[in-house]
């Protein structure tokens, strides 16, 4: 049988690379705001109009952590989802719109990480 020995050097630095790396990821309220906002647009493009009221009442609130898409309008849900009792089919224009837009989601989510590895001093390709 023959010996097998390994020597691992660099571990503390690698550590200190990845927590700088998560610590920098944090925060990606900037990530956020942006899928939010390319988000709400093209959804907003997408709602039916009457008024144009529904259209324009959608939001984006942007945290470290998660971005929420808001509509304040009552009958935003009904129009997404429908109404069966009332055999009214919903738009899903979110529902539609989200799906259509997860590449580039993905892709400005893989920057803003990207971004933060670099920032910790790892050479990083996209």
């Amino acid at each position: 049988m023959t010996d097998v020995r390994l020597a691992v050097h660099g571990i503390p630095e690698v550590t200190a690379a990845l927590e700088a790396v998560k610590a920098r990821a944090q925060d990606l309220s900037a990530a956020h705001e942006s899928a939010g906002r390319s988000l709400a647009d093209a959804i907003a493009a997408a709602t039916p109009r009457r008024s144009g009221l529904l259209a324009s009442s959608w939001s984006v609130i942007a945290l470290p952590d998660r971005v929420t898409i808001a509509n304040t309008q009552l009958y935003a849900a009904p129009v997404e989802y429908g109404v069966p009792a009332r055999a009214m089919a919903g738009a899903h224009m979110a529902e539609r719109t989200l799906e259509a837009s997860e590449p580039a989601i993905a892709s400005g989510y893989e920057t803003a990480l990207a971004d933060a590895g670099r920032g910790a001093g790892f050479t990083v390709g996209t």
